[in-house]
């Protein structure tokens, strides 16, 4: 997506913003998905031109914002948005009340 993501920015003239939610291609290769020496290399070279092109990148936490800075990644592009929801924050109900609905 990354990629496209590029073009589109460059047709309209403005930067763009990558959304990572998983770090690839260090999942496929840390689930043994990719093994592949010459195509994890061109993967890397992939997700470091997406980087260096990106004008911000978004992060869902901590653990993946020091992952990318280790890569190279400039602090000052990273923004950390959040998806998770605390469940303490959650109201609780009682079990009979709750209703199934499938």
């Amino acid at each position: 997506m990354g990629c496209e993501a590029r073009l589109l920015g460059l047709w309209h003239r403005i930067p763009f913003v990558y959304n990572v939610q998983e770090v690839h291609p260090d999942v496929a290769i840390a689930l043994g998905a990719v093994t592949r020496p010459s195509f994890i290399r061109w993967l890397r070279r992939l997700e470091d031109w997406v980087y260096s092109r990106a004008g911000y990148i978004t992060v869902i936490g901590s653990a993946m914002r020091s992952n990318l800075v280790a890569k190279g990644v400039p602090e000052d592009k990273l923004v950390t948005i959040t998806n998770f929801v605390d469940a303490d924050e959650l109201p609780v109900r009682d079990a009979d009340k709750i209703v199934d609905i499938g």
